[in-house]
């Protein structure tokens, strides 16, 4: 019997929260996906702009 896949919710755009570039570097190194399934929440700017930073 397999055991079912975690699900992690990241949401970008607190201002206390984990910033976009610190995610977007994490999604890139797809360290996170082989434990569990991701998913980001966040508007297109916020992750662009992550991205660009990391």
């Amino acid at each position: 019997m397999s055991e079912e896949r975690k699900i992690l919710g990241v949401h970008l755009g607190d201002a206390n929260g984990v910033g976009p570039e610190l995610v977007a570097k994490i999604a890139s190194e797809n360290k996170l996906t082989k434990d569990c399934d991701v998913i980001i929440v966040s508007s297109k700017d916020t992750w662009l702009e992550g991205m660009k930073r990391a």
